[in-house]
Order: structure tokens, then C-alpha cells, then sequence
């Protein structure tokens, strides 16, 4: 079944019976070199508030997270093909698995929510079909296909609803240690007027919010430069704020994907906006702030791991992770081309020297 979308007349919660799903939808494994693009997916409700879900969006092989939201709703099922929607939207994916057979029968019925549907436009249609594939949840795929994440993709839903929510051996998902552990980073920024919270971690945050003397409550907007586990705990906690997430932003149950169409930057005042600087991640963005002060301040994320990374590449490149390392150095040559000073991803602010400008990433 192709991931083509409905036109915006469809019809929305109507009942309809798994059963009654074609036995076909559940498909054989994709080829080996299509397994990069395989997408699988799980929702989580918040604890206590039955009317929200966090979903979150995985690679099916290495088993990342690439993207994340929040929406609205009581029902599992329309959290589950809201994921669907994310999925075929911002990634570039040939197949995304799903163990809801519900969510997929209302793609393939032109049933799709309010919520969905939003994001389901003609110009966010994927550049290739995808296909939808059921397959029965914690158990191997089929003719012994890739291998069933559906237990980390569950357990990376229910981590995104609350870092602070207890901990449940029995839905753990035994991983081995990392080769190269980090400890995890974060950066607090207020401006003027409006309190931003940059990027969330699941560092000692509270007190940098303590410093600034401000509470969850009367922060504006939540930015974390991209999708990643160390970068996005704790979101439910800023329930007042506009949420931007990589290139997705959220208000309450009101979501929208920003295209960066013609180059233009999602502004959040006349001196603060948000540019994609993909490479990192694929979507990720990051924050120029124009200060009278320090001038012009990009805080990037992980475009950037730390000032040391601009003399050796090995550690954006190796040690920090790449999707893309052609794109990322251009990225990164953008923000050294305009930017003052950098706040980076795991490491103090630094100022960026004219040396460093005009050319400094080496080829590839």
C-alpha cells in the first residue's frame, strides 16, 4: 500500500473492524539496501491526561529516533496514524512499519483525522511511494525480515512523555553499553522579553532555570535543534509553549511542518529565528539571535559538538554522528560565515575568529 495521501474531503472516525484488513498489507521484507529507509513507529499517552499521546518515529535499523510530536486525542489509534503521517512526511522512507492494523486501514480508506490530515498536504507528499506494512507487535517480521524495534520505538514513546516518570523493568528494552557514552548537555537563553529554552536535555536543567528566574510556565518556546534522546526529554513540562522540533513546530494540538521554503527563517521575534543547518540530523536547525552585545550568536545543536571540533573533524564527524557529513560541513560553514559567537551542542560558547570563516572545512 503506497503513502500517497487522501484529498481533504475524507472521512474521519468512522469504526472500522481489524479484521477486515487484507491479509496482502502484511509484506515480505525489503531489500538490503532499502533497510536504511525503513521507518517503524510507537505512541504513548501522558501520564495522566488521557487526551494526549507522545509518538515517536524510529529508523528500523539502528533503531534512532528521527522524529517526535505530541498531539491531542483519546484514542491510540489516531495517535498511532498520526505517527504514520509524521513518518511519510519528513523522512525518506520506502516502507514504515506499523503493528496497528487500524492505522493503517484508515490510510488505505481515506479515514484520517483533522490531526492528520493537517500535515497530510500535497506539497509535504513524499518524493517516492512508501509502503505501509502491518506486522504483529514484539514479534520477528516476516520471512525473516529486519529486526521488530516496535519494543524501542514503544519505549522511546513513553520516555518523551516524562524523563521522571518511573521506571518499568518489564517494558525495558535490553541494550549493550555504548562504545563512546556522553554525558548529556543542555543551554538555557533568555531574550529580552521572551524566555526560550533552547535546547532540553537531561542534564541538572532546573537550576539554569532557577538562575534565570523563570518557570516552566512563562517560557515562550521550547527549540530543540533536532529529534535526538538527549535533546528532547521533558517536552510535556512546557505545556504553554510553542514546541519547534527540528523542523517541526507545535502549539497545544495545532501542528505544522516549516519547509524553510525560498530560504526563509521561522522567526520567533525581530531578532531571533530559526534556519535549517541540516547534516547532524537531517532536519536539524538552529537559533541566530542578534544581540547588541555579543553581536550575532548561533546556538546550533550538534551542527557544532564543542570548539575543539573546528581544528578535528573526527569529532563531529565520528564521535558526534552524521547523517549527512557533506551537508553538515556546509552547514557549518554557513553559521561560521555569519555568526559571532557559537553556543555548540556539548560544550561551553565560544567566539568564532575571522580565520575561521571563508573555507575552513577540510574536504571529505
Amino acid at each position: 500500500m503506497s503513502g500517497m495521501f487522501p484529498p481533504l474531503g475524507g472521512r474521519t472516525m468512522q469504526n472500522v473492524s481489524s479484521t477486515s484488513l487484507p491479509p496482502k498489507l502484511v509484506q515480505p521484507r525489503p531489500p538490503k539496501n532499502m533497510v536504511s529507509k525503513v521507518a517503524t513507529f510507537d505512541a504513548a499517552p501522558y501520564p495522566g491526561r488521557p487526551d494526549a499521546y507522545a509518538v515517536a518515529v524510529i529508523s528500523a535499523a539502528m533503531g534512532a529516533l528521527k522524529t517526535a510530536a505530541s498531539i491531542r486525542t483519546t484514542h491510540t489509534t489516531l495517535a498511532e496514524e498520526f505517527a504514520i503521517a509524521l513518518a511519510l512526511t519528513q523522512l525518506p522512507c520506502t516502507m514504515i512499519l506499523s503493528d496497528s492494523r487500524l492505522a493503517i486501514l484508515r490510510f488505505a480508506t481515506n479515514q484520517l483525522a483533522p490531526a492528520t490530515l493537517r500535515i497530510c498536504t500535497p506539497s509535504r507528499a513524499p518524493a517516492k511511494l512508501a509502503r505501509i506494512t502491518w506486522f504483529p507487535a514484539h514479534t520477528d517480521l516476516p520471512n525473516g525480515g529486519t529486526v521488530n524495534r516496535n519494543a524501542e520505538a514503544d519505549a522511546t514513546a513513553r520516555a518523551l512523555t516524562s524523563r521522571a516518570s518511573v521506571h518499568d523493568p518489564a517494558r525495558s528494552v535490553q541494550q549493550p553499553p555504548p562504545q563512546n557514552p556522553r554525558r548529556s548537555s543542555h543551554t538555557l537563553s533568555r531574550l529580552k522579553n521572551k524566555t526560550i529554552h533552547v535546547v532540553m536535555c537531561s542534564g541538572k536543567y532546573w537550576a539554569g532555570l532557577e538562575k534565570l528566574g523563570v518557570s516552566c510556565d512563562e517560557i515562550n518556546y521550547v527549540v530543540c535543534t533536532h529529534g535526538h534522546s538527549d535533546h528532547i526529554g521533558n517536552l510535556n513540562l512546557f505545556q504553554r509553549a510553542t514546541h519547534i522540533i527540528g523542523t517541526t513546530v507545535s502549539s497545544g494540538d495545532v501542528y505544522q511542518l516549516c519547509t524553510f521554503e525560498n530560504d526563509e527563517p521561522y522567526r520567533i521575534a525581530t531578532d531571533v529565528q530559526v534556519i535549517p543547518t541540516p547534516g547532524h540530523t537531517l532536519t536539524d536547525v538552529s537559533v541566530v539571535v542578534k544581540t547588541a552585545k555579543l553581536g550575532t550568536v548561533a546556538i546550533t545543536g550538534d551542527l557544532f559538538e564543542k570548539v575543539e571540533d573546528i581544528g578535528n573533524p573526527k569529532l563531529w564527524r565520528e564521535l558526534g554522528g552524521s547523517e549527512d557529513p557533506k551537508q553538515q560541513c556546509k552547514s557549518r560553514q554557513m553559521i561560521l560565515d555569519v555568526a559571532d559567537y557559537i553556543i555548540p551542542g556539548h560544550g561551553p560558547m565560544f567566539r568564532v575568529h575571522r580565520t575561521y570563516a571563508g573555507g575552513t572545512c577540510p574536504p571529505l
